[in-house]
């Protein structure tokens, strides 16, 4: 039996309702995306790209919201496993170690869609690590030795950590021979129509954030009122990487204003939200 009659066999078991859901799932992956492939990446394989942008599109067939980090987590080990790799989940949310196994490598998975971010904006990764330690530091100093110590050895835990960036108005597309650190995505008459939602992936280099180690206490600004401090990171050129924020208000460590240029993008999508998949069918009078 063939994948064509196991799905026919499916149908028969389920309600007119159940066979409604299919068929607005099924009718929104007909529907053309626009796609970028970097052909740098190693992460995605024809394979990868099929199962996850499909995952992409299935969820937003019935949702408006953007992928949460767990639907993202789930995505990527489907799409991974998909591409004939081992993969697993881990499934303790308590576990401070990596999310995702593939292929004996540990990854963080991050996402970050906050409202009105756009893709030319520096990453942020809301929270890189809890950190109720920050409640001991009084002086930068305390920063200093806590920080380099603390936050290199979180990182250790990781072999990569990769992003998912999504956002809610889709981008100008570049004109040809206009080069952007952005890359182009191909127009396509099918989703011109809002709302849409547009997904980066990018890979955040291991050895960027590393740069902490380097901190000295000089770096760190005095102790704020909410218990907290902050750090700028350079590269070894001395140019801004990214300013690291130990938050006491809620005891986490942020990583804002982190440009782009210093991180790696595996690929994008442009994907219609259920709302043009809705108006699709109802033109085609269904």
């Amino acid at each position: 039996m063939d994948i064509s009659e196991k799905l026919a066999l499916v149908i028969r078991n389920l309600s007119v309702v159940q066979v409604g859901l299919l068929l607005e799932m099924a009718q929104a992956m007909t529907v053309e995306i626009e796609e970028f492939v970097n052909e740098g990446s190693n992460l995605l394989t024809p394979e990868f790209v099929t199962n996850f942008s499909n995952r992409l599109i299935i969820h937003h067939a019935t949702h408006v919201e953007k992928f949460s980090k767990k639907s993202f987590e789930y995505a990527f080990v489907s799409a991974s496993t998909s591409a004939g790799r081992n993969a697993s989940i881990n499934l303790n949310s308590t576990n401070p170690g990596e999310d995702v196994i593939v292929d004996g490598v540990k990854f963080s998975l991050k996402t970050e869609a906050s409202t009105g971010l756009t893709p030319k904006k520096s990453i942020t990764i809301s929270k890189l690590m809890e950190a109720r330690w920050i409640r001991e530091c009084k002086v930068p100093t305390d920063f200093a030795r806590e920080t380099t110590y603390r936050v290199v050895s979180h990182l250790r835990n990781y072999d990569r950590i990769v992003m998912l960036r999504a956002y809610d108005i889709l981008p100008p597309l570049l004109k040809k021979n206009q080069t952007e650190t952005v890359p182009l995505i191909q127009n396509r008459d099918a989703i011109q129509t809002l709302p849409k939602v547009r997904y980066d992936l990018y890979e955040i280099p291991l050895n960027v954030l590393m740069l902490v180690q380097k901190l000295k206490e000089s770096n760190f600004k005095p102790r704020t009122k909410n218990g907290g401090s902050s750090a700028k990171v350079y590269t070894a050129d001395n140019k801004a990487a990214f300013t690291l924020i130990l938050d006491g208000s809620v005891e986490k460590i942020t990583i804002s204003n982190m440009g782009i240029d210093l991180c790696f993008l595996h690929g994008s999508w442009v994907i219609p939200t259920i709302e043009v998949n809705r108006a699709k069918n109802q033109s085609n009078g269904d």
